[in-house]
């Protein structure tokens, strides 16, 4: 009687561990496909999926190659992503972050590892960013974040204004190092902003401080299947899916990319990362 159970425990781990198998396979085979490259391990492809990296075009296959060279685990490899994530500064975290979790980057430890080596780094020290946070309930079901960029250059900088998408400046991660997955919920018809409206100087020392809310959420009626499962930390037009509530580690980004034609010749390029702060959520009763 006592051996039934065991054998019960052994074959569930079995099928895990089968069907986690077949997820990384489903998504290295989706990763071959966007890339057109049949051996992604392959130290030979390192040039090809370096010129994807490198480009300006915005194309997923930039996002791919970079998964792929992070995969691989080379010095080429690491080499590759040294320079082209970070120097030129063409690199879009938030749209890397994105791909990850929609194609479903396996195994999940290598997912976590990749975005606290290369996305979870602060690319330039003209500027530092605090983040804060506080509850407006005693119940801790609702959270604000502050978040403070302070110019550190010694000369006047202009910052990115941010304006939309606000709950995308945080990533949270759970007491097992798994980061949780965001999502944008809204879609915009943008008008281009004048230069006065989307940037704001910040002299010597000075502080440009941004907030944005989030309310722990379900959605068992939404008429996606994708929001009627889980519980969600909703800013709006951005949310996070979590795991579970409770405590977690939150960290602010922030960055700027390149324009083509700058308004401004002192307009501050990159990307900024916080110290992780601790925060309590709890689902409403």
């Amino acid at each position: 009687m006592k051996i039934l159970p065991f054998c019960l425990l052994i074959l569930s781990v079995l099928t895990f561990v089968g069907c986690s198998d077949a997820s990384e396979q489903k998504y290295k085979k989706q990763l071959k496909g966007i890339l057109n490259i049949a051996d992604i391990s392959d130290e030979k492809n390192i040039p090809k999926l370096e010129e994807y990296l490198k480009s300006n075009d915005g194309s997923i296959h930039k996002y791919a190659a970079a998964q792929a060279l992070f995969l691989m685990d080379t010095s080429k490899g690491r080499d590759a992503l040294e320079k082209y994530m970070f120097s030129p500064p063409n690199y879009d975290f938030s749209q890397s972050i994105n791909y990850m979790f929609h194609w479903g980057m396996k195994p999940i430890t290598k997912r976590n590892e990749f975005i606290k080596k290369y996305h979870l780094r602060s690319s330039s020290n003209l500027i530092s960013l605090t983040l804060k946070s506080s509850y407006p309930t005693e119940f801790k079901d609702k959270i604000n974040f502050e978040l403070t960029l302070k110019n550190r250059s010694g000369k006047p900088i202009r910052l990115n204004k941010p304006h939309l998408y606000l709950g995308q400046h945080i990533l949270l991660m759970s007491s097992t190092g798994e980061f949780m997955k965001p999502v944008f919920t809204a879609m915009y018809k943008l008008r281009r902003r004048a230069p006065e409206e989307g940037y704001v100087e910040v002299p010597p020392a000075g502080s440009y401080i941004f907030n944005f809310s989030g309310h722990l959420k379900t959605f068992p009626n939404s008429p996606s299947k994708r929001f009627r499962e889980g519980l969600w930390l909703d800013c709006g037009d951005f949310m996070h899916k979590l795991s579970h509530a409770g405590s977690f580690k939150v960290y602010g980004v922030y960055s700027n990319r390149a324009s083509k034609q700058p308004p401004y010749d002192n307009i501050w390029i990159g990307r900024v990362v916080s110290k992780p702060i601790d925060i309590t959520l709890n689902q409403e009763e």
